[in-house]
């Protein structure tokens, strides 16, 4: 299946595709370049304030999981502390 970009350099993925890999709006991949490919991947758990998925240390379970990285977690607990 070949597909165009657009002005924006955005390209839309198959729905069949999609639903194969269990992707819905405002999901996240990760895109990596490797021999000449351009890749894709599904990324199900990511810090809410940063996008990353390493280092994931703290969930919050609420309507959903939100998850935050070590490095934003020492930044949320730092405003914490520094308002009181």
């Amino acid at each position: 299946m070949n597909k165009a970009f657009d002005y924006l350099g955005r390209v839309t993925i198959p729905k069949e595709f999609r639903d194969r890999l269990g992707i819905s709006p405002e999901d996240k991949v990760r895109v990596t370049c490797a021999n000449g490919k351009i890749i894709l991947e599904p990324v199900k758990n990511f810090c809410a304030l940063c996008g990353t998925s390493d280092s994931l240390i703290y969930t919050l379970y609420d309507k959903r999981n939100i998850n935050l990285c070590d490095e934003c977690l020492k930044v949320v607990q730092n405003y914490v502390a520094n308002r009181r």
